[in-house]
């Protein structure tokens, strides 16, 4: 789906990435980019906002023409003639429907225009071969198909917006936009914490770390059960990303003297030793859990 408002344009794919289907959205408002796919939060993309936002649609295809037809094809049960698209730039397209990504090379594009005897537009199509930084080359095929669209379509920036947290620390992650970051260097490593109305989140790492991940997180819980004046509710192992976790929980931690629900993550990738930890009301909702959940998704040592 593809719907535009003078410069302001709403971007939904549907795509398959190693046999997996997901949705893919971006927005693009008062010249922010905004990007979504499930289990992750909506993010403002700096690398494409501003001076550097993607084009519109109409933009990427205004200087272009349509030569052809060369041969038919029926899509949607519309027989439609093929058209080759003169003077059109791959580079300019694939970054008005979202595709352009720091880490993903686009070559050898070929598109096709689709549209009706009666000279109404019916699909546009996009191959190319995708090579990404951490794997092999692939084909990619894109197929755009035309629908008559509502007189007015409104596209707003999404309220439920994360952010990047500042530079620093070594590792990346997203956090709720109204949040407060507080980023604190210790002897060797740091503990920061995101802390919002209801809920926050902290991650506290070690440098140069010789403990492996049993060790580190048989040390955490004994120092955290301790801290909490609590046990644990669970432990069980998990992953982050290819990176093996511990995760444990607390149902009724205490914390400045109030009962929090608690889950902390513990990973280890040498020489560094992390626990990524999240702490909500005591009885915390599926809500919550998904909080956390998007939270953690977004952690990466960098």
């Amino acid at each position: 789906m593809y719907e535009q408002d003078g410069r302001d344009f709403r971007l939904s794919l549907d795509t398959t990435v190693a046999g997996i289907s997901f949705n893919v959205e971006q927005r693009v408002v008062d010249d922010q980019s905004y990007m979504s796919i499930p289990g992750r939060p909506w993010r403002l993309d700096p690398a494409v906002s501003g001076k550097e936002r993607a084009p519109t649609l109409s933009d990427a295809l205004r200087s272009v023409e349509a030569a052809g037809p060369e041969g038919t094809a029926t899509i949607d049960g519309v027989v439609a003639g093929r058209f080759v698209l003169d003077g059109l730039e791959p580079a300019r397209l694939t970054a008005a429907l979202g595709l352009s990504n720091p880490g993903v090379k686009l070559t050898d594009p070929t598109t096709a225009f689709f549209a009706s005897a009666e000279g109404e537009p019916v699909a546009l199509d996009l191959r190319y071969t995708v090579s990404a930084t951490d794997g092999a080359p692939g084909t990619s095929i894109l197929r755009l198909t035309f629908e008559a669209a509502p007189d007015q379509v409104s596209i707003a920036a999404p309220d439920d917006l994360w952010v990047a947290k500042p530079d620093g620390h070594g590792y990346a992650i997203w956090y709720p936009a109204t949040w407060v970051p507080e980023l604190k260097t210790a002897e060797g490593g740091f503990t920061d914490t995101f802390t919002g109305p209801d809920a926050s989140g902290t991650v506290f790492c070690v440098h140069d770390s010789k403990l492996d991940l049993e060790q580190w997180a048989a040390d955490g819980v004994g120092f955290y059960t301790k801290q909490f004046e609590a046990k644990p509710d669970s432990s069980s192992d998990s992953t982050l990303g290819a990176t093996p976790v511990k995760v444990t929980t607390w149902k009724s931690g205490t914390v400045d003297g109030q009962k929090r629900s608690i889950t902390s993550v513990a990973l280890v990738q040498e020489p560094t030793a992390c626990d990524i930890q999240w702490f909500a009301a005591a009885g915390s909702t599926s809500e919550d859990d998904d909080r956390f959940e998007a939270f953690l998704a977004t952690f990466a040592l960098e």
